[in-house]
């Protein structure tokens, strides 16, 4: 409760300001008049426009709670809206419309309707709902682009890094950092410390998506003292102030000077939103600098091979717009934002899930074993990993069970209608679905909640494969999920491979890995103290 009344606290200190500042600097008695006038709109909105939705939007025939035609806040409750919509569904049925723009669908057998990769080919385009970045200052990315060509456009130029290609010219960094980590964790035994093993996770792969985007990285939070909490610390707070972004856009849109000596007054919180752009804008400026400066040799040499995933970007045929500074921050926020807590997120929920089960991590290490004794010398590689039949299934069990986001991720059909049973979906609707709905459902994968790999060994139910989507499908589905597979791989087997250390869970349970908050990303309960390790 108490965050949710500081969360209100610190809109209504911050609107306040932005509204005095506004006013006290327009130039005009008739400017200050329209910065006054300008606080309306939204009531005078909502009166406008909520007897149309009610009764005559096209919308209007979806059921929904009635207090939903009218707003599309997603702010209170403290992420726990999806429960809300779970409940619409119980109510009304498999679709419901969740907002004034926005209809949420709960049926696996659409999932492939709605994300449909858009391609050659392909029955129709999609792009994201309008607005879906406001607010988190990212909206210019490539995973925010709303029209269909220019998202391809944007995302063509990374693929060859995130794909199955570049992940193998990735996996002696992989091999190399994963040896620091367990290292480090062995150097936790002599000082029988104990370990937040969410905070190493975060290093890790907050250390590897920054080594392979820019060329000399100015930091490494693996080698920090605890694993760097502040790093955790940044974006677990940007993930829980999302909301508040999402539903006031304009606060991460504030010039800094605004955010450093008035908002951070009110909600300190907000520093850290404003340490990640100057941290981003000053890597990403240096490395535009060196790609300018080395491209003519590059030239000379035979087109040399880009060695960063952002010198591959600035040495791209992207037209000049697409490639100033601003929007690159962008592409270089998304990145570290959504690998870094993708990856984190979901090793440390699997980890636990090895380390409580005996049975379960004795299969697995045995695996292993048998693995290492195929390569004495050197870890096995990526592909050899992937060929593991039980490893494989304990992570694709913890993928299912980790959910990375309990939001829906809405699409649209610009050029024509969707039917969904009996229903007609006019174009140009938003459509979302829960990966929650698809990932828990006991028709599907019996004792949903229970973490059991060895239910992908054998011969499956081929709606278990259809129903597994941890990185969503589609034109916009999640681009590092090759890379993503293959860190969770490479460090589960340096974890509890013959060299590994020996972990033991420290005063942690399912509580604290079960996620029940539903920001941009989701997660475990707010009092959780994380996953803790001692290492014997």
């Amino acid at each position: 409760m108490e965050v949710v009344v500081a969360n209100i606290w610190a809109l209504a200190a911050s609107y306040f300001c932005y509204l005095l500042l506004s006013f006290m600097t327009s130039q005009s008695a008739a400017a200050r008049d329209q910065t006054l006038h300008s606080t309306k709109p939204s009531l005078l909105s909502l009166l406008s426009t909520g007897p149309w939705n009610l009764a005559l939007d096209p919308l209007s025939a979806f059921n929904g709670f009635l207090a939903l035609a009218f707003i599309s806040w997603d702010l209170f409750g403290h992420g726990s809206y999806h429960r809300q919509i779970m409940k619409m569904h119980d109510e009304y049925g498999p679709i419901v419309r969740v907002n004034p723009n926005e209809l949420v669908v709960q049926d696996a057998e659409f999932f492939q309707t709605l994300y449909v990769a858009g391609g050659v080919g392909d029955v129709r385009r999609t792009q994201l709902r309008p607005g879906l970045g406001n607010g988190n200052d990212m909206d210019r990315a490539h995973p925010y682009t709303v029209g269909h060509d220019s998202h391809r456009r944007r995302r063509r130029p990374l693929e060859p890094f995130f794909s199955w290609l570049g992940v193998s010219q990735h996996h002696p960094l992989l091999s190399e950092m994963a040896a620091t980590l367990v290292k480090r964790l062995e150097d936790k035994r002599e000082t029988k410390s104990v370990v937040r093993l969410d905070h190493a996770f975060f290093a890790f792969a907050g250390d590897f998506v920054t080594r392979i985007c820019f060329k000399n990285p100015a930091w490494s939070f693996l080698e920090e003292p605890d694993f760097g909490p502040g790093w955790y610390e940044l974006l677990t707070t940007m993930v829980r102030f999302s909301l508040v972004l999402q539903n006031f856009g304009w606060i991460a849109k504030m010039p800094q000077w605004i955010l450093k000596r008035h908002l951070e007054m009110f909600y300190p919180p907000v520093r850290y939103l404003r340490e990640w752009k100057d941290m981003s804008l000053a890597s990403v400026t240096e490395e535009m600098r060196i790609t300018q400066s080395q491209k003519s040799l590059a030239h000379r040499e035979n087109h040399a091979k880009p060695n960063s995933l952002f010198e591959r970007l600035f040495n791209s045929d992207l037209p000049a717009s697409v490639l100033t500074i601003d929007r690159i921050v962008n592409e270089a926020h998304i990145l570290l934002l959504t690998e870094t807590m993708f990856v984190a997120r979901s090793m440390d929920h699997l980890v636990f899930q090895i380390l409580s089960n005996p049975e379960i991590h004795n299969r697995l290490s045995e695996e292993l074993r048998n693995a290492m004794a195929e390569h004495p010398r050197e870890p096995p590689s990526v592909h050899r990993l992937q060929q593991l039949p039980y490893l494989q299934s304990c992570i694709k069990e913890g993928l299912r069970l980790s959910i990375s986001t309990l939001h829906t991720r809405p699409r649209v059909s610009p050029d024509v209608e969707l039917h969904y049973k009996e229903w007609v979906i006019p174009r140009g609707t938003a459509v979302g679905m829960h990966i929650y709905s698809m990932h828990m459902d006991p028709e599907v994968y019996p004792e949903p909640a229970t973490f059991q790999p060895a239910r992908w060994l054998g011969d499956i139910d081929p709606r278990m494969a259809r129903n597994w989507v941890p990185f969503m499908k589609g034109s916009h589905g999640c681009l590092d999920s090759s890379l993503a597979l293959a860190e969770i791989s490479i460090v589960i087997y340096a974890l509890f491979g013959p060299k590994g250390p020996k972990l033991k869970l420290y005063e942690t349970d399912a509580s604290d890995v079960r996620r029940v908050h539903g920001f941009v990303g989701s997660r475990p309960r707010m009092q959780s103290n994380g996953v803790r390790v001692t290492v014997e």
